[in-house]
């Protein structure tokens, strides 16, 4: 393998990093949105069902968050070996 398909194959990488970002990003918005949806929707339920959904959609922002910032990480490490 050359020099030249290595930094194609990181190239790939990197695009496919960043197609990932851009998916991320949009279930974030949506995510974002259900907890806003479930606040004003079910503010006051007497089970409680909106404190349990919240939780979920906050966890999953949360983890969203994390991947996020790896894939980032990720990108920028593609990114020190294309300009190498």
């Amino acid at each position: 393998m050359s020099l030249a398909d290595v930094l194609a194959t990181v190239e790939s990488i990197k695009q496919q990093i960043e197609d990932q970002l851009s998916q991320i990003a949009s279930f974030k918005t949506k995510t974002e949105d259900s907890i806003t949806l479930v606040t004003s929707e079910l503010e006051g339920d007497n089970a409680g069902h909106e404190q349990r959904m919240l939780a979920a959609l906050s966890q999953a922002l949360d983890s969203l968050g994390g991947a996020e910032s790896a894939l980032n990480e990720s990108a920028d490490g593609c990114q020190q070996v294309i300009n190498l």
